[in-house]
């Protein structure tokens, strides 16, 4: 995956996946997390969900009969969820 910036924000391009591109770019996105938060409140219900653990690593992948791609094909849940966790190092490290 190859973000870049153009004048307009990011530009996607998922044919090819490189995972430093890739956590640079939840980085960037991360960085923006408290502005959201601030914006409509740490205790709205839709920011609760979004921000939690249980929402963010099962509910989100299994809601609406997702589950059933991730038991047809165990070895990309497992790369999903070893990308959801590296995701958070990355994230931990880079909160000050």
């Amino acid at each position: 995956m190859i973000a870049s910036k153009s004048s307009n924000g990011l530009l996607h391009n998922e044919s090819e996946f490189q995972l430093l591109t890739y956590l640079k770019k939840k980085t960037y996105y991360a960085i923006s997390f408290d502005g959201y938060i601030n914006k409509w409140g740490k205790n709205d219900p839709d920011i609760v969900q979004q921000f939690g653990f249980i929402y963010r690593f099962i509910i989100v992948f299994t809601e609406n009969g997702k589950w059933k791609k991730l038991f047809i094909n165990p070895h990309l849940t497992i790369g999903m969820y070893f990308l959801r966790v590296l995701v958070g190092i990355v994230l931990l490290l880079n909160t000050k």
